[in-house]
């Protein structure tokens, strides 16, 4: 009689690097666990990516981002050849190795083509506006300034407001919006920016898969509520864009970029058109949500990794104008701006619940914690507030009472 052995398949491994503590990452590890990836991660210890209930290995670093670059170099040269992908998680971090792109080692891990128009294309501002207008991508009226000379000449052509962008930043802090010539004064060029025409309209985002510059599955949304102005998204609106496609492929043709991304554009209220805005390539917070409208990256990374050959991308269905909003961004975005109907929402409403991270108690448990803390440090600057406006009152009622 023949003893059959059954061979386990060996799952692949990722590394995951982050720097700066967003929540966004922290769903990264279970869907890439779920895609059969065995996940480690290297991070601070307070950082959200680190509550995770689907990591296989953690290594905690100091909350500098040399010392996880310093980490991920050594932790690379003593378990070569360990890894199938690794994944830079945040911008600050992808900013880093970019600098250092020359060598070797970085070249191996960064997820674009390894020459230096790539490389530069990913991390700069500049050159990301800059090499989309060279290939034909829409993107709106824009100069680059090196100087406040250059800054006043472009922003008298191009009118107010205008739009300031430093060649590194994330999250929006990173972004001016310039209305008048007084806030123009006021702003000091301390490095090349863009100058870039504003245009009204709706933003739009997009997440996208890609594999070697292959646009492999996408799914668009309008950005129905922000934590800022440019801040990031805590509720979207899902919308199809039939001119998007060309944008994406384009992007990817340029970078060689590989993993997931997210793309932020423009759509003129005007006239329709879509303008290319920004880039993030790293994972966005929205890489869960895309099953609500048949594109999953689950099984997208799956067929990646079993040599599927994407001849066409994976496209959304029309689900158009259904919301989806995104915990605990969302609450977080409420509390701050004592939005008391989206609170009760979230509270009561049981349709706001399915984006909690009821799949990772531990991050579950992590993150009303954090809601908390946050919640109470709003209050207490509240009341911080009113009791100075109430001194304030009294030391004005008893100086018009003394006179």
């Amino acid at each position: 009689m023949l003893k059959i052995k059954q061979i386990q398949k060996q799952k692949r491994r990722v590394l995951i690097a982050n720097h700066a503590n967003w929540e966004g990452i922290s769903r990264l590890p279970y869907l890439l666990s779920s895609a059969d990836f065995s996940v480690d991660v290297i991070s601070p210890k307070e950082n959200f990516i680190a509550q995770s209930s689907f990591l296989e290995n953690h290594y905690p670093v100091p909350d500098h981002v040399e010392s996880v670059v310093d980490f991920l170099r050594n932790h690379l040269s003593l378990n070569k050849n360990t890894y199938d992908q690794v994944i830079i998680g945040d911008d600050p971090l992808l900013y880093a190795l970019c600098r250092i792109s020359h060598e070797t080692w970085v070249k191996e891990i960064l997820p674009c083509n390894p020459d230096a128009d790539s490389v530069e294309f990913i991390s700069s501002k500049i050159e990301f506006i800059t090499k989309a207008h060279q290939h034909g991508i829409c993107v709106p009226d824009f100069e680059i300034c090196a100087n406040k000379y250059q800054l006043d000449l472009a922003t008298a052509r191009l009118g107010f407001p205008v739009v300031l962008k430093k060649s590194e930043g994330f999250g929006g802090g990173s972004i001016f919006f310039i209305k008048n010539q007084e806030e123009l004064d006021n702003f000091r060029v301390a490095e090349p920016v863009v100058a870039q025409k504003f245009i009204e309209g709706r933003t739009v985002s997009v997440a996208a898969l890609y594999d070697h510059g292959t646009l492999c599955a996408y799914y668009s949304y309008y950005r129905h509520r922000t934590s800022g102005l440019f801040g990031v998204s805590t509720a979207i609106k899902f919308k199809i864009f039939h001119d998007l496609e060309i944008i994406l492929k384009g992007l990817g043709q340029i970078s060689g970029f590989n993993g997931i991304s997210g793309i932020d554009l423009i759509e003129d209220d005007k006239s329709g058109k879509l303008y290319l805005l920004e880039k993030n390539f790293r994972p966005t917070l929205t890489i869960l949500i895309g099953k609500y409208v048949g594109v999953d990256l689950i099984n997208m990374i799956k067929k990646i990794s079993a040599n599927f050959i994407f001849n066409t991308p994976i496209r959304q269905i029309d689900k158009s104008g259904k919301i989806v909003p995104i915990f605990p961004g969302d609450v977080l975005r409420a509390i701050d701006k004592l939005d008391l109907i989206g609170l009760i929402r979230w509270l009561f409403f049981p349709n706001y619940w399915r984006e909690i991270c009821w799949y990772d108690l531990k991050l579950l448990i992590f993150n009303f914690k954090y809601i908390m803390n946050f919640a109470f440090r709003s209050f207490a600057h509240a009341c911080k507030g009113i009791f100075l406006n109430v001194i304030a009152w009294i030391k004005n009622w008893m100086t018009l009472a003394g006179s």
